[in-house]
């Protein structure tokens, strides 16, 4: 590379610009910009030239043969060529040159002429920071003898000595993106305004950049942009920083290869020296330490390749990235049962902000009902614009939070209800570890849609059996294959039998309101259950389970429990006939009691009303009574329920009021444990009214605690007690 580099003059429609000659190795960082000879009276004090400069009236530029230290005492113009009234305030930057050899200083050439200068005054060259003008360098020139300057303005005093050569130190530019020459001529002896006049030479920009991304994805920041640098022609190490704002401290940094970037080039940057090749790229890993602080990027050319210090060139872009830290949000697109591939479909997104950290996202289906997980699987994340563009851009992970799997129905899950849970964890292999979960609302229920009804069921008393006939749809059928019916006791709160049933066509079941059902057009059954003596006085209901256990119905499996009892303890009976002839008494009639079928003994009581105490009992032999069967077939031993009985009765006895009770016992002489009916519909030698009155019904005096009561001074109610002793019951 070459040591010096030059820009001459050339003609661009009226104004005069700079063009770099060779390819310029800028130490300090600064790049001509394009621009009038003019000043730039926008930003700086209103400069007014006399004349503009052609290419024919100035040379080139003064060479280094050129320069002189003139004396200005006796080398300067005569006075009587001085015009002080004509306003003259002009100037040019001819040369802007860096010194690579020492690579500290960057040598600028140029002119400054006024009609203002008088004897003695001091010649400063003042750099300026080009976006807010604050000043980074105040020095002497070294004057240059500039006859073609003089030529154009010939009666300003300092036109010929006017041109000026100046050397910078490179540190005094650092971090400029642009840079604005002043030329001062001033009676102050520090370069202050006094008397005189600036010229302010138009800005050069020295550097620019831009971010095209700076953005989360997954657990790293994503960066890209360029930066073109002046400076970058001897800070070639190009390091990104990423910087804490938050903290105000740098996280960490990384040296980048620079890209070719034409198109910054061409879009108004081309005067910067590298701005075809100025891209760059990177990606940092994101830290539990960052997560809620607000990061930014620093790009840095420097001189130093292995830690990018020293010598360096540095811009702090705007842009600001906040990490998030507590945030997770989530939604469920799908949650549902997917019968034909027996699986439960999930879709959705979870954005968290722990995501950056816990790289490894699961998905989680946990069992409600049995309260533990079910199954679990490691899924991808995929893109979810949407996410970030619909109110959640501040999580970290918004636009790759998206999520689709399945998981397989199992028997185990049959008629549970689950919901899901989507997991972001540092362990990739089992999906523990640290951990961050979404507990999503949403429930499904597996398989649990299920009906019934029963058509038939009751006790055949004849056959001692129960009869049972239905029908079960159930989703679960598809897995549970099994179909068994089981009879279970409320009364004792246990199961008392069950039977592998199969089940049959049901078109009708399926056609009425249940075709939603996967099994509702076969699911008819019928079937009975033999009553045991131990069932004898118990309460049953009936269930229908589906399950996946062959041999003995118990395994995976859903049940229905119908409302629907069945009752063992009816006891029903009649007189038919109850008759006195002298000392005989005759009696037939029937007793149906489903106690009969443990207490086998049937013994008929006669209870002697006036006495209060039985006076005679005879076990008796049923014989078939269908028509009783026909309407109480529901009780055991109705088909057989039918009795005659005679009893002998003592004198004393014969007119006395009496009544029959029916008694089944275990015992041969009627006591033990037995089952009895008070027949009611029949008495002998008792007061009843007139068919025309309301009847006595002997049964319903009832007394308890005291039987009469005052109505009134010197008057007593009637004891109910005293009734009944007149009537026979007492």
């Amino acid at each position: 590379m070459q040591g010096k580099s030059h820009y001459k003059l050339f003609k661009a429609g009226k104004n005069w610009c700079t063009m770099m000659i060779t390819l310029v190795a800028v130490a300090a960082g600064v790049s001509v910009a394009s621009g009038t000879v003019h000043a730039d009276t926008a930003t700086a004090p209103a400069q007014t030239p006399t004349v503009a400069l052609t290419n024919e009236s100035v040379d080139k530029g003064a060479q280094p043969s050129d320069v002189k230290t003139p004396n200005l005492a006796t080398d300067k113009q005569q006075d009587t060529d001085i015009d002080f009234q004509t306003p003259v305030n002009a100037g040019y930057i001819d040369t802007v040159t860096a010194d690579t050899d020492k690579a500290n200083t960057i040598d600028v050439s140029g002119w400054h002429a006024i009609n203002q200068y008088k004897t003695g005054m001091h010649h400063y060259f003042l750099a300026l920071n080009g976006d807010n003008n604050q000043e980074l360098y105040r020095g002497k020139v070294e004057t240059v003898s500039r006859p073609d300057v003089q030529k154009v303005y010939p009666k300003a005093p300092i036109s010929e000595n006017g041109g000026f050569k100046a050397s910078i130190p490179v540190d005094r530019l650092n971090n400029a993106s642009s840079v604005r020459f002043v030329s001062r001529y001033t009676n102050d002896t520090n370069g202050e305004i006094n008397g005189g006049a600036d010229f302010w030479y138009p800005t050069i920009q020295t550097k620019a950049a831009y971010l095209d991304n700076f953005k989360v994805n997954g657990n790293n920041i994503e960066v890209s942009g360029w930066h073109a640098d002046d400076q970058s022609v001897n800070k070639p190490n190009h390091f990104l920083i990423l910087f804490d704002k938050t903290k105000n401290k740098e996280i960490t940094r990384q040296a980048v290869k620079t890209l070719a970037s034409s198109d910054v080039a061409r879009n108004g940057y081309n005067e910067i020296v590298n701005a075809d090749h100025s891209r760059f790229s990177a990606n940092f890993t994101i830290t539990p330490a960052m997560l809620g602080d607000e990061l930014t990027i620093v790009s840095r050319y420097s001189s130093d390749a292995k830690n990018g210090e020293g010598n360096r060139s540095d811009y702090w872009f705007n842009n600001s990235l906040k990490l998030g830290k507590d945030k997770n949000a989530g939604y469920l697109d799908q949650f549902r049962i997917d019968n034909k591939s027996n699986k439960v479909i999930v879709s959705g997104w979870n954005a968290n902000d722990q995501s950056t950290v816990l790289t490894n996202h699961y998905l989680i289906l946990f069992d409600k009902t049995a309260n533990h997980e079910i199954a679990r699987q490691a899924v991808k994340t995929l893109a979810s614009a949407d996410v970030a563009q619909n109110g959640f851009a501040d999580v970290n992970n918004a636009d790759q939070a998206r999520f689709t799997t399945s998981f397989d129905i199992t028997p185990a899950m049959v008629g549970h209800q689950f919901v899901l849970v989507s997991r972001y964890t540092d362990d990739a292999t089992h999906g523990e570890g640290n951990h961050s979960d979404y507990w999503y609302n949403q429930a499904v229920d597996v398989y649990a849609n299920q009906a019934g009804y029963l058509d038939q069921f009751h006790v055949n008393g004849a056959n001692k059996q129960v009869v049972v006939s239905g029908w079960h749809a159930a989703d679960a059928s598809v897995l549970l294959k099994n179909h068994y019916l089981i009879l279970f006791d409320k009364t004792a709160n246990r199961e008392v039998a069950r039977e592998n049933v199969k089940v049959a066509p049901s078109a009708d079941v399926a056609r009425n309101g249940y075709g939603n059902i996967q099994n509702a057009g076969q699911s008819r059954y019928s079937t009975t259950f033999d009553i045991t003596p131990a069932m004898v006085g118990h309460q049953f209901v009936l269930v229908s389970r589906y399950t996946d256990d062959a041999k003995n119905g118990e395994g995976n499996h859903i049940d229905y429990w119908y409302n629907n009892n069945v009752n063992l303890n009816n006891n029903q009976a009649w007189l038919d006939h109850f008759t006195q002839n002298g000392t005989t008494i005759s009696a037939s009639g029937w007793h149906a009691d489903d106690a009969s079928m443990i207490d086998s003994h049937h013994f008929m009581i006669l209870w002697d009303l006036s006495k209060g105490r039985e006076i005679a009992r005879k076990e008796v032999t049923n014989v078939a009574s269908p028509d009783i069967n026909n309407v109480y077939g529901n009780i055991l031993g109705a088909n057989n329920a039918r009795f005659t009985v005679d009893f002998n009765i003592d004198d004393q006895y014969a007119h006395d009021a009496m009544q029959l009770v029916s008694r089944y016992s275990n015992a041969d002489n009627g006591e033990g444990n037995y089952s009895q009916v008070w027949l009611t519909n029949q008495y002998l030698n008792l007061y009843q009214n007139p068919s025309w009155m309301y009847q006595l019904n002997y049964s319903q005096i009832q007394p308890s605690g005291p039987v009469g009561h005052n109505i009134g001074l010197g008057y007593e109610g009637i004891k109910t007690q005293l009734v009944k002793n007149i009537i026979g019951r007492g």
